[in-house]
């Protein structure tokens, strides 16, 4: 059959349109491998929308690289507290417990803190202590004019060692417990100093202190929520909340003068006493 002058031969056409095709299919497959293999991905998606597994070769966002740590991570690290003196002033020792009770009562009355230490067979009278040795020999050379019994007693308390297997942020929230501690005594100390010296008011007195419970319980609650059931979180907690109570008492406003001073003075003694009991406990387990 003769084909007419000028018409359209089928089979020319349909190489032409096939040829057409593949060079469209080759570019379009070029352009989706430059973007990120979208190829694979529309196939995944269309015969394997219940895969859950990462195709051979394509990087996983949940794989840390070299540098990157693993949220949940435990790791082992050692938080070291040295052991440090403080110096008490003394206001009398005594074998009989009855007795120190009653001379604690009396100092307390004249501003001291009658801190009751037993401590190597003797109930002893504690009225203050200090960080520096020199600030408590000048308070019992003081009382001595004065005619009133004292001397400096050197009190070493002990450190703390802790080997702490957790995550960062575990430990992280450990340390500032136990940092928080230390600080809040010494800020405690320069309350007392302040308010004996007449440098800072009664109002500024609450108000520090209360600044320093909010410091301790803000790192309690934090400790607590990061190693909940933790041995040793519950202990340095535990010893957290007594100090948060202990100062609150500081905040009464029905206190006297002379009474807020002994106070003070009392719960810097056992913060700081308690630390080496809890520290040396600690040490034994």
């Amino acid at each position: 059959m003769r084909r007419r002058p000028g018409g359209a031969d089928p089979g020319r056409i349909a190489t032409v349109f096939l040829l057409i095709v593949i060079v469209v299919a080759v570019i379009w497959l070029a352009s989706a491998g430059a973007s990120g293999n979208a190829v694979s991905n529309i196939i995944t998606k269309l015969f394997k929308s219940n895969n859950t597994s990462v195709p051979t070769g394509t990087p996983s966002d949940a794989t840390p690289g070299p540098t990157q740590t693993v949220s949940g991570e435990k790791i082992s690290q050692t938080l070291q507290y040295p052991p440090f003196s403080v110096y008490a002033v003394q206001l009398g020792a005594f074998e009989e417990q009855g007795n120190a009770a009653y001379q604690s009562q009396a100092v307390k009355t004249q501003g001291a803190a009658g801190y009751m230490l037993f401590d190597q067979g003797l109930y002893r009278i504690l009225a203050t202590v200090f960080y520096e040795e020199t600030d408590a020999r000048s308070v019992k050379d003081n009382l001595l004019a004065q005619d009133i019994d004292a001397c400096v007693k050197p009190m070493v308390i002990d450190g703390l060692t802790l080997n702490i297997t957790a995550t960062p942020e575990q430990i992280a929230a450990i340390k500032a417990a136990h940092d928080q501690w230390l600080a809040s005594a010494q800020a405690l100390a320069q309350i007392d100093r302040g308010f004996d010296s007449k440098v800072i008011t009664r109002q500024q007195v609450s108000s520090n202190v209360s600044d320093a419970i909010l410091g301790l319980k803000k790192v309690r609650e934090a400790a607590h929520m990061a190693a909940a059931g933790s041995s040793q979180v519950d202990m340095v907690c535990a010893e957290l909340l007594k100090t948060e109570t202990e100062l609150q008492k500081l905040t009464d406003p029905s206190l006297t003068d002379t009474m807020l001073t002994a106070n003070i003075k009392h719960c810097l003694i056992d913060m700081i006493y308690r630390f080496g009991q809890y520290a040396r406990q600690i040490s034994t387990q």
